[in-house]
């Protein structure tokens, strides 16, 4: 909880300084906090684990406009008026759902449908880098699972339209995840694999 409240309060008090480098959680919990489902449960400890640490599936470095959300929202947005026009400029963030209810994961076979629908409308092609959240309630061979699809997409589907490189980086605590960061929508983001870093080069509000 201490790592999710100290960088929204870091995001929304820096105003007129960029926000910077992002960290890395060293814990997280795969239960999910039902703090909304009454206060008994707020009195229950949750179990906590090592962080997975970040993990480039591409390496190389890339500037852009962070936009994304879960893989399935972003799919609905295709065709609509909060779609962006393009997607050329941008770093796009994509996290797992929640599953049919809060104690199941988003099954990696409907990321992959939906990641190929990226991929099929050209989005994936256009895109400047991929990040990609810790997946809610994944285990280590989920995770596995994740990082070959995504590959398989890339590889088999963009193939080799894109002529510049595409960094895609895993693991990364936003989304429904605990803990998580405070991402800002539409700020100039770097993703640089040699200094292991994803950085927020604006301000996350302004002034």
């Amino acid at each position: 909880m201490e790592f999710t409240i100290d960088h929204f309060i870091r995001v929304l008090t820096g105003a007129g300084k960029p926000v910077g480098p992002l960290p890395q959680s060293l814990i997280c919990s795969n239960e999910h906090s039902d703090f909304l489902l009454g206060k008994e449960i707020l009195e229950k400890p949750r179990d906590i684990t090592l962080s997975p640490p970040w993990r480039w599936l591409r390496g190389g470095q890339a500037t852009g406009h962070l936009f994304g959300g879960t893989v399935p929202c972003v799919v609905r947005l295709q065709g609509t008026q909060y779609a962006p026009s393009s997607w050329k400029d941008k770093i796009l963030f994509l996290e797992s759902a929640m599953g049919d209810n809060l104690q199941l994961p988003y099954s990696v076979s409907q990321f992959r449908n939906n990641l190929v629908d990226l991929a099929l409308s050209g989005i994936l092609h256009e895109i400047r880098g991929l990040v990609v959240g810790r997946g809610y309630k994944y285990n280590t061979d989920m995770q596995e699972e994740l990082a070959s699809v995504i590959l398989e997409v890339f590889e088999v589907i963009v193939g080799r339209s894109r002529e510049e490189e595409l960094p895609i980086l895993m693991n990364v605590d936003f989304g429904h995840t605990s803990p998580f960061l405070t991402l800002p929508i539409n700020a100039l983001v770097e993703l640089n694999s040699d200094l292991d870093e994803f950085s927020v080069l604006e301000p996350g509000v302004q002034a």
